[in-house]
């Protein structure tokens, strides 16, 4: 099973997903930079949300790839629907309309604008 369909299956109403980012001077990066596995320097991208670093069986690319295919999945309309739906089963409908409904808007305009949902 992949990751968007396990988030799917468990009910998952929000998720904040962050990716593993060796920050210079730490031991996490000196051990990448002993591998060899450190692929980009620039500091624009050490943002928490780019991979920087060739993970251990994929690519980078592949790593945020997956990353993006992951958020696109689980906050598109049809997911972003089904869930408040269902939470509509068991939260107040003032929280529906002043949490659960902006917290998914709010994630699908971050998710576009940059350019992870497209």
């Amino acid at each position: 099973m992949g990751t968007l369909q396990l988030l799917l299956q468990t009910n998952v109403d929000a998720l904040q997903v962050t990716t593993l980012t060796p920050f210079p001077g730490t031991p996490l990066s000196a051990e990448m930079e002993r591998q060899g596995r450190i692929t980009d320097r620039d500091w624009a991208h050490y943002d928490f949300r780019q991979g920087v670093f060739e993970p251990r069986n994929m690519s980078a690319a592949e790593f945020n790839a997956g990353h993006d295919r992951v958020l696109s999945g689980l906050y598109s309309w049809r997911n972003s629907a089904v869930r408040v739906l269902r939470e509509m089963s068991y939260l107040p409908l003032g929280l529906i309309a002043k949490a659960a409904i902006p917290l998914n808007l709010s994630y699908r305009v971050r998710l576009t604008a940059d350019r992870t949902m497209h």
